[in-house]
């Protein structure tokens, strides 16, 4: 890109921050593991032995805390919102707002008393000691990002350019690629509240997982201080879809000089806040699902997502017939006429139905309609691909009877669904910035989309950067 396209001033971090992310980046520090206190009280649950509560927690592999009880213990109030509450032996706590019983057992010894044991299970789980956490830290499995940085982080007598910043709900610094992992980073997170909200670092993780174009996981982030000691915690178990190395389909070009994914995400992360049923959820979940499974599946997942947001964004729809009313009325006027076709009565009122849904616009006639409200002129080989929907919609499949796959192509085909309906829910949401078309390049990367270009103000914001520094050294941009 051209050294004449204007850039904002850097914008430098508080020194606390700086410091966590310059341990992570050039220190290879570790993200501290928990070894909680043993429980001495419990609130929320009742003794059905009469013991007091003792036991122990672990962090599972998922995310989730279980805790280990001597003695039968229930839930006071299954289905109340009320939580549950552990106090341990060192003062600090730990809530949740949601657990279960797992399992009870009874073990009787020869010449001893009967041993009972409980185990809970905490979900959406925090752990408190009372002070305040400089940022939260976690392994975020699934990234994978070649150029698209915008943070500089200096420390430790080193300097790099290769870890992104995201503002959402919280603010998302991914740094160290590659530390658990082929396709993994150390993710930093800082919040503006002493406890991580489950909803909206959830609508930031799922604005994440659509950018990225892959599922992701994240399970248990670890509230840290200024010395990278663990001072909270919080049981995220977020990445239901994650596996290892399943497809990547990011939406948005992955360039050295514009950061597209961080001026994006604030916009979707906001959209997802919205009250259900929600446009944005719908679809950036029907994206993320196009991803995984067989080519079918892919291009289905695609389609219906994109069918879906063009009937939500478009609440007032045309019909194709000059008056619906009037076209009632000839259905029933000439039903002795096309219902004398009919198998037997059962299929003469299914014919009315699909007769009379006859009128209704087509998924690709809504969409075409978006994009013309918007200004964009949207190659026809794309809108003519969305009338694939029918074929796959009614049999699973994304080809005809009898026409044989081709693979280059038909994945080719998923690609310019998945195109148009990363465009639909961008410009929903505000997103004005450069999009990825579905044509690759040599390398098998995807260029941009002609047709979705960016504004003056979206190219600005995404040569946006930032300066994470441990120490001092001067202000220098990446050549």
């Amino acid at each position: 890109m051209s050294a004449s396209e204007p850039r904002p001033e850097v914008i430098e971090l508080p020194k606390p921050l700086a410091s966590i992310l310059a341990l992570y980046a050039h220190a290879h520090a570790d993200i501290p593991s928990l070894s909680l206190a043993a429980v001495e009280s419990l609130r929320g649950a009742a003794s059905a032995s009469g013991s007091g509560a003792r036991g122990a927690v672990t962090i599972k592999e998922s995310g989730h805390a279980l805790v280990s009880l001597e003695g039968h213990f229930r839930r006071l109030h299954e289905d109340s919102d009320d939580g549950i509450e552990a106090l341990l032996a060192d003062g600090s706590i730990v809530t949740a707002r949601h657990a279960h019983v797992t399992t009870q057992g009874t073990s009787i010894k020869l010449g001893h008393a009967a041993e009972l044991t409980t185990e809970l299970q905490f979900t959406e789980w925090h752990w408190s000691t009372g002070k305040a956490a400089v940022a939260w830290v976690g392994a975020l499995k699934g990234v994978r990002v070649r150029r698209a940085y915008n943070l500089f982080v200096y420390g430790h007598g080193a300097r790099c350019f290769n870890s992104l910043r995201l503002q959402g709900n919280a603010t998302w610094h991914l740094t160290r690629k590659g530390a658990f992992g082929p396709r993994s980073c150390v993710v930093v997170l800082e919040t503006q509240d002493a406890v991580v909200g489950r909803e909206p670092l959830w609508h930031d993780f799922a604005a994440l997982e659509f950018l990225l174009g892959t599922p992701l996981h994240l399970d248990t982030l670890i509230g840290v201080d200024a010395d990278n000691q663990p001072v909270a915690a919080y049981g995220a178990s977020f990445g239901y879809r994650y596996r290892e190395d399943v497809s990547q389909a990011p939406p948005l070009p992955d360039e050295r000089d514009h950061a597209w994914i961080a001026v994006a995400f604030p916009l979707l992360a906001r959209a997802l806040s919205g009250a259900p049923p929600n446009p944005t959820t719908m679809a950036t979940c029907s994206y993320v699902d196009s991803t995984a499974g067989h080519v079918d599946g892919q291009y289905l997942s695609a389609q219906i997502g994109l069918e879906a947001l063009a009937n939500r964004l478009t609440p007032s729809k045309v019909p194709l017939v000059r008056s619906k009313a009037d076209w009632k009325a000839w259905l029933k006027t000439t039903r002795e006429m096309w219902a004398a076709h009919a198998r037997d009565d059962r299929a003469a009122a299914d014919m009315y139905s699909k007769l009379k849904d006859v009128a209704r616009p087509t998924t690709s006639s809504l969409t075409r309609n978006l994009f013309d409200a918007w200004g964009m002129t949207v190659p026809d080989e794309a809108l003519r691909e969305i009338r694939g929907r029918n074929t796959v919609a009614h049999t699973g499949l994304m080809n005809k009877d009898g026409e044989d796959y081709v693979i280059e192509r038909d994945v080719r085909r998923i690609r310019i669904v998945r195109a148009l309906l990363a465009a639909v829910l961008l410009r929903h949401v505000g997103y004005d910035g450069a999009l990825n078309g579905w044509d690759l390049d040599e390398q098998g990367w995807p260029g941009r989309a002609d047709w979705f270009g960016p504004s003056e103000g979206a190219l600005i914001a995404a040569r946006q950067l930032y300066e994470a520094s441990a120490e001092s050294v001067p202000n220098v941009e990446p050549a």
